[in-house]
C-alpha cells in the first residue's frame, strides 16, 4: 500500500473518464478490446471478457456509485497481473469494471434515474442490467465475485451464497484480515454473522422479504445457474480508501487461487484432449 495520506490527496476514484481510460489501456496492453455494453447518462458501460470451453470467473464492481473502493480494487488486481494471469492460464472471464458510471462520478448509490441497479436483476430489467444479462446468457462460471462497500460496516464482511462445499468464506476473511479485520458484529443486516461471514439460507423469511424489493446481482447469478460459487464482498466505507481497495485485491486474489489451483489447469488440458479425441 502507498502512504494513505498521499493517496487520499492524489486519488481519482470518482473520475470515470480516468477509470475507463485505465481499463482501455490495460486491455490494449493485453490485446483485449473492451466491449461496450451500453451508454448510461453520457458514460460508457464497458466489459472485458475472454471466452473458453470451461467455466471461468465473473467479476463486477461499481453497481453502487458511492463504493469507489470496489472499482479501484478491481482495477488494481487486474493491473498487477491478475487479468494477464487468467489469460495465460486460459481461464475464461467476464469483467464489468463499473456498472454505474454516473453514480460513481456523482458519488451516488443510485443511477441517474434514482434506480438501485442492484435490485433490477429479475423481470424486465433496466439498462445496463438488461445488456449484462444478455451478454452472459448461456455462460456459466466456476466463481462469481460482486464487489461492494457499506457505510455501516465495522470491518470487512462478505456474503457466501450457499452452494458448493467446503465453504470458503472464513478462508477469504482470513486472507484479508491483516488489511481490514472482519466485522465483529454477531448480526449484520439482520442476519447471523461469524467472523464477518454471512451464509444465509436462501429460503428463509428474511431472504423472501429481501427479494420482494428486487433481485440483486449475486442471487441472480445463483438462481439462474450462472455460477457454482457466488460471493459478495463488503468493505467498510469509513475506513481509508487505500485499505479498502487493497482488501478487494486480496479477496479477489485468494478467491481465484481457491477456485483455480494448478491442478485445475491439468484437468482442463485433459478435458480438451478428450474432447478432441471424441470429435476426431
Amino acid at each position: 500500500m502507498m502512504d494513505a495520506a498521499n493517496f487520499l490527496h492524489s486519488h481519482r476514484s470518482h473520475d470515470v473518464t480516468h477509470l475507463l481510460g485505465r481499463w482501455r489501456r490495460l486491455g490494449r496492453s493485453l490485446r483485449l478490446r473492451p466491449a461496450l455494453l451500453c451508454r448510461a447518462a453520457d458514460f460508457d458501460v464497458i466489459c472485458l471478457e475472454s471466452r473458453g470451453k470451461t467455466p471461468g470467473v465473473y467479476l463486477s464492481a461499481g453497481i453502487h456509485g458511492d463504493e469507489p473502493g470496489a472499482t479501484e480494487g478491481l482495477f488494481r488486481w487486474a493491473a498487477r497481473g491478475g487479468m494477464a494471469e487468467l489469460l495465460r492460464r486460459k481461464i475464461p472471464f467476464f469483467l464489468a469494471p463499473c456498472l454505474n458510471p454516473w453514480g460513481l462520478a456523482n458519488n451516488r448509490r443510485l443511477d441517474a434515474n434514482d434506480v438501485d441497479l442492484n435490485r433490477q436483476f429479475r423481470g424486465r430489467a433496466v439498462s445496463p442490467v438488461r445488456e449484462l444479462r444478455a451478454r452472459v446468457r448461456g455462460h456459466s462460471y466456476r466463481l462469481a465475485l460482486t464487489l461492494h462497500e457499506d457505510y455501516d460496516a465495522q470491518g470487512l464482511y462478505l456474503y457466501e451464497v450457499r452452494g458448493s462445499t467446503p465453504f470458503w468464506g472464513e478462508l477469504l476473511s482470513t486472507a484479508a484480515a491483516k488489511i481490514i479485520p472482519p466485522d465483529p458484529r454477531a448480526r449484520i443486516e439482520l442476519r447471523a454473522a461469524h467472523g464477518g461471514v454471512i451464509r444465509p439460507g436462501l429460503t428463509d423469511a428474511i431472504t423472501r422479504r429481501f427479494l420482494r424489493g428486487g433481485c440483486p446481482e449475486a442471487l441472480w447469478l445463483h438462481f439462474h445457474g450462472h455460477a457454482e460459487r457466488v460471493f459478495t464482498f463488503e468493505t467498510p466505507s469509513e475506513f481509508d480508501l487505500d485499505r479498502r481497495a487493497e482488501t478487494h485485491v486480496a479477496l479477489i486474489t485468494e478467491s481465484i487461487r481457491l477456485a483455480f489451483p494448478p491442478t485445475y489447469d491439468v484437468l482442463c488440458r485433459s478435458l480438451h484432449r478428450n474432447r478432441e479425441k471424441i470429435q476426431n
